[in-house]
């Protein structure tokens, strides 16, 4: 039986758009698990985001929210929300987000990705 490969890494990083995306997703023999979760709003007006980890074949839903619930709120510049757990998002599976305005939210996740 192999060893699993435990990798502490960037997950992802990138800005929201102003409607839901794919962001990234998971390799197919991976397993992500976050451990922390950064949001900067770089505008100079507050701003809501949305974030979700979609399992694989699922439909995206409410029931995906990442801990902070629909639309959360960040302030003005320089405001960052930061959000430390576990969260775990298997093989094929998509990290989908967006914000109530494009380009000025940026997202880092943090964690171990696993290999087979």
């Amino acid at each position: 039986m192999p060893l699993n490969t435990s990798t502490p890494e960037c997950l992802y990083y990138g800005l929201l758009t102003n409607s839901e995306a794919d962001l990234a997703t998971v390799g197919a023999a991976e397993i992500w698990i976050a451990t922390q979760i950064e949001v900067c709003n770089v505008d100079s007006s507050a701003r809501t985001f949305t974030l979700k980890f979609v399992p694989d074949g699922d439909t995206t839903g409410d029931q995906h929210l990442i801990g902070f619930g629909k639309a959360m709120t960040i302030g003005a510049t320089p405001t960052v929300y930061r959000a430390t757990g576990r969260w775990v998002l298997e093989a094929s599976g998509k990290l989908r987000g967006f914000a109530s305005a494009g380009s000025v939210v940026v997202v880092r996740i943090d964690g171990i990705k696993v290999t087979a």
